[in-house]
């Protein structure tokens, strides 16, 4: 009996110890860390590629002018410009005379690949109607004049100067200066005073206003034209005063002047360069050749206008005389001149060419 009573008094005490035990709250378990994450590493830049140094480029500059001429010297300087402006890596031989590319070849060879490039005057090329009539219809009174007015020409027609263009990379489009009329014998005082007169003429046009005027009007090259004056075999001649001091013509005695404007500025004198040339030069060298427009374009002004100087000067040396007509007389003219350049823009506006837009442009801006 005994046994038994301590039996169930230690099964109560194990009940009493595990309803303790269960009323205890079990310990918290240790919290699992957060792993660290593994920084993500920083990618190495790639290192930028460094340019490519240029490499040394001659080019060949075509021109007709012969190497002692004043105006023919734009080639010249743009060459040493554009060898300064490259460390002297871009630099260009002037081939002058036409000992390259003739002058009416000089956009054309230029395109073909015989020269790199050319400076010249526009002698009528394919494509071109527009340029080719500018030194009969741009008749400004001197070289800033016409570059200020052919300058807005290419802004106000851009679709069509960029046409002409196409094909070739225009570096420079400058001015030259006026063209006059030059007698061996005959003063001219009057319109009827060119009846009889044959005159070397540069144009078309120029020959078609020569001949609504009264004289005959004789094409030939400016080298003929010299032996032609020389001799007596024609008598006068449609040109720049520096033709005069270049061939030294002091057979010429008198020189017709315009008060009023000019019969033309001959225009633009261009600097041109093979497309796939340009297209091959270094990027640096790119940059230096089309930042170099605005400065050719004032060189080709200012040697063109100290050309004239020269020649007023050579001809006052030996005695010419500078005559105007009169009033009435240089009205009549002009009324000629005006009348022949209507024509032949309405001429490029029959094949579909804003001739008589742009010419009235020109005359708007005339001052």
């Amino acid at each position: 009996m005994k046994k038994r009573g301590i039996a169930i008094l230690a099964l109560s005490l194990m009940l009493v110890v595990a309803l303790l035990l269960s009323a205890c709250p079990a310990p918290t378990p240790e919290p699992t860390p957060t792993p660290t994450p593994t920084p993500t590493p920083t990618p190495t830049p790639t290192p930028t590629p460094t340019p490519t140094p240029p490499e040394p480029v001659e080019l060949s500059i075509g021109t007709m002018f012969p190497p002692q001429a004043l105006e023919g010297q734009v080639a010249d300087r743009w060459a040493e410009k554009i060898a300064e402006d490259t460390n002297g890596l871009l630099t260009a031989r002037v081939y002058p005379a036409n000992t390259l590319v003739t002058a009416p070849e000089a956009i054309t060879g230029v395109k073909a690949g015989v020269a790199d490039m050319s400076y010249g005057l526009p002698y009528k090329p394919e494509g071109m109607e527009i340029t080719s009539a500018m030194p009969f219809i741009l008749t400004a009174s001197d070289a800033y004049e016409a570059q200020e007015i052919l300058n807005k020409i290419f802004e106000q027609f851009p679709d069509r100067m960029n046409q002409e263009w196409g094909g070739i990379k225009l570096i420079s489009a400058g001015c030259t200066v006026p063209q006059w009329l030059f007698f061996r014998e005959k003063k001219v005082q009057s319109v009827a005073d060119f009846k009889g007169l044959q005159l070397r003429i540069p144009s078309a046009e120029m020959g078609t206003l020569v001949d609504r005027l009264g004289g005959t009007s004789v094409y030939m090259s400016s080298a003929d034209a010299a032996i032609g004056l020389e001799k007596g075999t024609v008598d006068g001649n449609s040109a720049q005063i520096a033709y005069v001091l270049a061939y030294k013509l002091e057979v010429l005695k008198y020189c017709l002047k315009l008060d009023k404007g000019s019969l033309g500025v001959p225009a633009p004198a261009f600097m041109v360069m093979n497309l796939d040339t340009y297209n091959s030069l270094h990027p640096d060298f790119q940059k230096a050749v089309d930042d170099s427009r605005e400065w050719t374009e004032k060189l080709t002004a200012d040697l063109w206008t100290q050309a004239e100087q020269d020649g007023i000067a050579f001809m006052e040396g030996y005695g010419a005389e500078f005559i105007y007509l009169p009033p009435e007389e240089e009205a009549k003219m002009l009324a000629i001149r005006d009348q022949v350049q209507d024509e032949a823009m309405q001429a490029l506006n029959e094949k579909g060419i804003p001739g008589t837009e742009v010419l009235q442009f020109i005359r708007d801006n005339l001052k």
